[in-house]
């Protein structure tokens, strides 16, 4: 009792003392401010009184007013912030010192990133040096290797050198090996593909019985598509059945292709690889009766990033449960070295690859390998360990481009844009140019007007959603025959807004891409302003035709309509 009456007591104390500061603070404000006001008062008094006698103010009343201020400054508590005079904490004149701020520039965090992200193995991008036959690695079969060459396929990209031998010893171990899974970040055109493609072909066509061995997935169709045609040519050799299952087909045709149903037996799988959506995997997952993963060996995932940042339907979870199979090995004992199967291989693929462990996290990677790509000459296969050194701590390859690909943005206005286009396409002679838009509309627009700017000097075509996917790929197809062979040089060119500039200069920054700006004088442009407006005036012309033919047409559907109610109710 005595130690809480004492305390009391003691903070009481503090208190009463808390308050007499206080009250001489106030009171020295309260001064302050008299002395104050009686200087104006004073000042003005004697202002007043001179003007009237269209005098000066003396020499003795500014001495008066110097001893006014001094007599306030006297009165005024000083107060020192300096925190080099004053330690933090001490008592000036009734007030305490709470110290000062430095300002200065904060440093940057570095990040650090796990091990395997911050040493991977770095590919070179360099297509004009090949090295590696398609004799020279081990482990592929002749009859692959004559498929490859009947393919044009004579020497493999670096990443194809780099991917298919190590995929391929990885999987020549005893079972009881659980191989690492991959993660491979480089630019479009280097090859991913066939780099997964060829090891998986390898290791499944000496299979017995016909399971699930493989399963592709990409991100929408038309990139299944793709993927599906090389698997398709080069399982041409094997015994191997690869089905494409994204939507194209009805879902009880794609279920009579995966499953046979046996009335007296369990359901047959008829195919060993099996490249897939998202989306069309979990119907299957889900409504498939036989449909199983339990002897899948590879998880192929390409365009990674783009699933990553797109879960659909939260496909992931549906694999892991029906592979059945943890990440965890069972307790060691020579029974479950006999009998247990390793999960699947996970091979992830992708030209920006996140370097974000939180997204990667969810994948549920087993002791991850990364091979990446730098654009650099010193990063060839010679000086990788040289390179890894440099690199230490540093994810590289987030956003790498083809060594062949020069960059070049152009700050231009929108109604400009078409002609631009054309001048760079006709003063370079460019053959072969692939142009992005944002929208199907725009794409239709600018393929018309610049039909009408080239008279028939060009050929243009669009692809879009408006076009049936057999158009497309036939379009494809014959733009892809034409174009020069993987690994010559090429140029991509970013048009821009000036209000699009500063948000495209982060972007560069964040990637760590240095990007030149093309300029285009605008007298460079005059010789087309003619050209211009005539191809504008067509270009009207024809969308308005279009657009009265859309009219007719609706109007036609509408009739039809109208004339099966009137029948029915006949």
């Amino acid at each position: 009792m005595n130690r809480y009456l004492g305390d009391g007591l003691e903070e009481n104390q503090n208190n009463n003392e808390q308050k007499h500061q206080l009250s001489k603070l106030l009171s020295k404000i309260d001064e302050r401010k008299r002395l104050k006001t009686a200087k104006e008062d004073e000042s003005e008094t004697i202002s007043t009184k001179y003007k009237t006698q269209g005098k000066e103010v003396g020499s003795g009343d500014n001495s008066e007013n110097k001893q006014i201020d001094t007599k306030l400054d006297q009165q005024t508590p000083s107060i020192k912030l300096k925190g080099e005079k004053h330690k933090a904490g001490t008592v000036v004149d009734g007030f305490t010192i709470l110290g000062t701020h430095q300002f200065g520039k904060n440093k940057k965090v570095k990040r650090v990133l796990p091990n395997w992200l911050a040493n991977p193995t770095i590919i070179s991008t360099n297509l004009q040096k090949l090295t590696t036959s398609v004799e020279d690695v081990p482990g592929i079969d002749e009859d692959l290797v004559q498929k490859l060459k009947e393919n044009n396929i004579i020497q493999f990209f670096p990443v194809q050198s780099h991917l298919i031998p190590y995929l391929l010893s990885a999987h020549n171990k005893p079972r009881y090996y659980w191989p690492s899974d991959v993660c491979v970040s480089s630019p479009t055109g280097s090859g991913k593909t066939l780099a997964f493609v060829v090891p998986i072909v390898q290791a499944l066509k000496k299979r017995v019985a016909i399971h699930i061995r493989a399963l592709v997935v990409l991100p929408v169709q038309d990139l299944a598509m793709q993927v599906y045609e090389v698997f398709k040519s080069y399982c041409k050799v094997t015994d191997l059945k690869v089905l494409l299952v994204t939507g194209q087909n009805s879902f009880k045709l794609e279920q009579r292709q995966l499953v046979r149903t046996c009335v007296a037996s369990d359901p047959q799988t008829l195919v060993d690889i099996v490249v897939t959506t998202p989306g069309r995997l979990v119907d299957h997952l889900q409504y498939t009766p036989g449909f199983s993963l339990k002897n899948l060996r590879f998880l192929v995932i390409d365009e990674a990033d783009r699933i990553i940042e797109n879960i659909q339907d939260d496909w992931l979870y549906y694999v892991e449960k029906h592979i059945n199979e943890g990440l965890h090995p069972p307790p060691l004992s020579v029974s479950t070295l006999q009998w247990y199967r390793p999960p699947p291989q996970k091979l992830l693929f992708s030209a920006t690859l996140s370097q974000d462990p939180e997204k990667l996290h969810q994948l549920a990677l087993f002791q991850p390998k990364l091979f990446t790509s730098v654009i650099n000459e010193s990063s060839e296969i010679g000086e990788n360990i040289k390179m890894s050194k440099e690199i230490r701590g540093d994810f590289i390859g987030k956003y790498t481009t083809p060594l062949e690909l020069s960059e070049q943005f152009c700050v231009v206005e929108a109604a400009n844009k078409p002609t631009l286009l054309y001048h760079l396409i006709k003063s370079n002679g460019w053959k072969h140019v692939l142009c992005f838009t944002n929208t199907r509309i725009i794409s239709h627009r600018l393929s018309l007007l610049l039909k009408h700017l080239g008279e028939g000097e060009i050929k243009v075509a669009e692809i879009s959603t408006a076009l049936k996917r057999a158009e497309r790929n036939q379009i494809l197809s014959h733009f892809a025959a034409e174009q020069a062979e993987q690994g010559k040089v090429g140029n991509a060119i970013t048009f821009l807004l000036e209000s699009q500039r500063g948000h495209f200069t982060e972007m560069l920054q964040e990637a760590g891409k240095v990007v030149k700006e093309l300029t285009v004088p605008s007298k460079d442009l005059e010789y087309l302003t003619l050209h211009n407006k005539k191809a504008l005036v067509k270009l009207n012309q024809v969308l308005g035709e279009e657009k009265d033919k859309n009219l007719k047409s609706m109007k036609f559907q509408k009739k039809r309509k109208f004339s099966k109610v009137v029948l029915l109710s006949l």
